[in-house]
């Protein structure tokens, strides 16, 4: 089976440590009799609370609840019942730490638990999220200028770790997760990210893939609009 997704979403602040997020997508599947599906994905709304920052110690963590709305996609793709997952966010720079050209390094995670709504066939899970990063950026402006040429100042290279572990062993659900190598060009409109999809566990697909992803900044597109909080 072969399955292509595009997927789009928008952040907003409500306040200034208040944000929302809305998401939905489109999926394209090569069936492995030759048939396909196609159609849109359910859609999806993130509330996230930030309730700690501290930028001494570059480390910030909030609280968030994601809502997948069942019966909101199309047919063919995406399931009738939708599903509740409260998650913790968290990120932490290494830039306090006596550690030298390791100091760009930054590590971001997530921990939630997601339940499906009742009469699902879907089996409880516990995610689990993780990135190590490394900031070139930071590297020519905090740590030492090399006078590396513009576009190689604007990287970062990453790896992202997903997990995802059933937690309703009846249901004989498999652990799946992926690991994804990549990189980031950052702008100061916008960020460009290519990540290579490789399997994680003996439970996920043995097969490859990759993602890109576009990332506009809409506060500094449009400042007028989108630079401040709603409230």
């Amino acid at each position: 089976n072969y399955e292509t997704d595009a997927n789009f979403e928008l952040d907003r602040r409500l306040t200034e440590n208040l944000g929302i997020a809305i998401n939905t997508g489109y999926s394209w599947l090569r069936l492995a009799d030759n048939s396909s599906l196609s159609g849109m994905q359910n859609l999806g709304t993130t509330l996230k609370y930030q309730y700690m920052l501290n930028a001494q110690h570059e480390f910030i963590s909030s609280v968030g609840v994601t809502r997948t709305w069942g019966n909101t996609g199309s047919a063919a793709i995406a399931n009738q019942y939708g599903s509740t997952e409260p998650t913790f966010y968290f990120g932490k720079g290494l830039g306090d730490l006596p550690i030298g050209l390791l100091r760009p390094l930054a590590i971001t995670g997530t921990l939630g638990r997601n339940f499906p709504d009742a009469g699902s066939a879907d089996a409880k899970t516990l995610d689990v999220g993780l990135a190590i990063e490394y900031s070139i950026p930071y590297l020519q402006d905090q740590v030492q200028d090399f006078a590396l040429p513009g576009w190689i100042s604007r990287l970062v290279p990453l790896i992202e770790i997903t997990n995802s572990t059933p937690l309703d062993k009846n249901i004989g659900v498999p652990t799946t997760g992926t690991i994804a190598p990549g990189i980031i060009y950052s702008s100061k409109n916008w960020q460009l990210s290519a990540e290579a999809l490789l399997s994680g566990t003996s439970g996920t697909y043995s097969g490859k893939g990759f993602q890109v992803q576009l990332h506009l900044f809409l506060g500094e597109l449009f400042p007028s609009a989108f630079g401040k909080p709603i409230f």
